[in-house]
């Protein structure tokens, strides 16, 4: 069973999948991680950086938190300023890479990317005519010969990670950071690090961990159909085959009590 903070939105990949198969194959790829334990142990440590975060919801703040776990992740971060107090967001702070974009929230966000691109919350006296949500802009991202693979949406309360293919249909990922930081386990951080990071997620022989994932995942599911499609069968079978026992019961009870009633009428 996944552990608590980390969720499978919408069917990312199949439930019986994530809840039954995912946490041995993470287990499998987590010893091949150099260094795992000291790495736990500093993304543990970003626990004060998320709750002053948390507290403060300062835009900087924001910034640090994000880039302290990104390189943990092992992903090279640009070190870009934020630009206009107003944006809502900020991109293009991954540099390495033409598959994966990201984007700071500076707000607590559902899952439902509408907010404004702008915070209206602002006064903002001369606003762009073009006033798109983050949904829009992530579906532009995703459209394209040239478009990204991935895409991290970076709120104060949640990392969602989206992919191309999945998007269109709602499904993602995503790890909900107050449930991560308040448990002692290793096993959040595990996850974390061998779903989200940057050899999961765009490694450098395009060789993606979450590609093996979702085939082991499809044919999990056409097992799964299978079995079930081969239990009823067989259950159809046994309930037909007891449906002509009875009748012939009943048949050979038929009979004998016809005959019984033809003996006794019988001199």
């Amino acid at each position: 069973m996944p552990v608590k903070g980390i969720y499978n939105e919408n069917e990312f990949y199949t439930v019986n999948y994530w809840q039954n198969k995912l946490a041995e194959r993470i287990k499998q790829e987590a010893e091949q991680v150099a260094d795992l334990d000291t790495k736990i142990k500093e993304m543990r440590q970003l626990n004060k950086s998320y709750w002053r975060l948390k507290e403060q919801q300062h835009r900087q703040q924001l910034k640090k938190f994000n880039h302290e776990f990104l390189q943990l992740l092992d992903y090279r971060v640009q070190a870009t300023d934020f630009a206009t107090k107003q944006d809502r967001y900020i991109t293009d702070f991954i540099k390495d890479s033409d598959h994966l974009k990201c984007f700071y929230l500076n707000a607590d966000e559902k899952g439902d990317f509408d907010l404004p691109a702008y915070n209206e919350i602002e006064n903002i006296i001369e606003k762009p005519a073009d006033m798109r949500n983050l949904n829009e802009i992530i579906d532009e991202e995703f459209d394209g010969s040239h478009a990204c693979e991935w895409v991290l949406v970076c709120a104060i309360n949640a990392l969602f990670v989206l992919q191309k293919n999945k998007w269109q249909f709602g499904r993602y990922l995503r790890i909900e950071w107050q449930e991560i930081f308040l448990q002692n386990e290793k096993e959040p951080y595990r996850f974390i690090f061998t779903l989200f990071s940057k050899q999961a997620l765009i490694p450098d022989d395009n060789n993606s961990l979450h590609r093996e994932l979702n085939e082991e995942s499809h044919r999990h599911a056409c097992a799964v159909s299978t079995d079930l499609r081969e239990g009823a069968q067989q259950s159809i079978e046994l309930l037909v085959n007891e449906f002509i026992r009875q009748r012939e019961r009943e048949r050979e009870r038929e009979r004998a009590i016809s005959g019984n009633r033809s003996s006794a009428v019988c001199p």
